[in-house]
């Protein structure tokens, strides 16, 4: 009779790291997820032109002045 080969068992040596890899992964995303999304939302507001009544379109140190104020439509955060 051939011999069936079991799946080895999960330590939990292997299940500490696993576990900690994917905490570890999870705090990672939050921490770094603002400075990206502000990095991206800084290079529209310079690259793309939109209302500029209400949404600022400016080079980053530069002033701008909004004409009247935004309402729940906008999306881009702020």
């Amino acid at each position: 009779m051939p011999q069936t080969q079991e799946a080895p068992a999960v330590t939990d040596a292997q299940d500490w790291r696993a576990e900690y890899a994917y905490t570890a992964g999870v705090q990672a995303f939050i921490y770094g997820f603002p400075y990206i999304h502000n990095a991206k939302l800084r290079h529209d507001w310079v690259t793309q032109a939109r209302d500029t009544a209400v949404i600022p379109y400016a080079a980053v140190n530069q002033f701008w002045h909004a004409a009247r104020l935004i309402d729940a439509t906008y999306r881009d955060g702020g």
